[in-house]
């Protein structure tokens, strides 16, 4: 991301707590706010640099970037954080767009497509701070990683492998019903190949 904005343009906050966050919204003023990491039964987790792990309600983090003056797009980069993201809009209200994942995600995906959003964001820097420009622009990112040739846009949960006792996946057979490739003792692994072990559906991201 500094990459995109310039160094001077973005400030990174590795393994931020939330009085990190908080901090950091009195040095500075964001347009944008981007959480990479877990949904945890509807509340954001926030692990600081002392592993301490803290879960924050969406109505906790609306609240904090409702006092972030130039604050006009947030970005949920976590698994299923739809309900979350609820939860926010309702406090920001028409004060920033609010962008979440409905699905799983896969990493690479994840990256990639808020790499490209951001992009588009600063290549119309003069007008993405208006409401229906940032929707304009969510739709181009989302059609350009619907087509993509690599991880497309999409939900990847009817292609996985079934969970079964104690949320071990049931790896019986590949996506082409094949029998699962094993180790040398017989046990299934995890295969590149197999659809069901890593689908070619990278994720969902829908904007509120």
């Amino acid at each position: 991301f500094q990459r995109i904005f310039g160094a001077e343009n973005a400030l990174l906050l590795p393994a931020a707590s939330l009085d990190d966050l908080i901090s950091a919204s009195k040095r500075v003023s964001p347009t944008v706010v981007h959480l990479s990491g877990h949904c945890y039964e509807e509340k954001w987790v926030f692990e600081g640099e002392s592993r301490a792990v803290s879960c924050v309600s969406g109505d906790q983090l609306g609240e904090l970037f409702l006092q972030m003056e130039g604050l006009k797009v947030v970005v949920l980069s976590g698994c299923q954080s739809s309900k979350l993201a609820g939860a926010v809009k309702k406090r920001v209200g028409d004060k920033a767009k609010v962008i979440f994942s409905t699905t799983k995600l896969n990493n690479t995906f994840a990256s990639s497509f808020c790499g490209d959003l951001y992009t588009k964001l600063v290549e119309n820097a003069d007008d993405f701070k208006n409401p229906a420009s940032v929707k304009e622009i969510f739709k181009t990112v989302v059609e350009k990683h619907r087509n993509s040739p690599e991880l497309k846009f999409g939900d990847p949960t009817p292609m996985l492998h079934q969970m079964g006792l104690g949320g071990i996946p049931i790896m019986d057979v590949d996506h082409l019903g094949k029998p699962h490739p094993v180790d040398f003792a017989g046990r299934p692994v995890f295969s590149q190949h197999c659809w069901r072990c890593n689908p070619p559906l990278g994720g969902k991201f829908e904007m509120m």
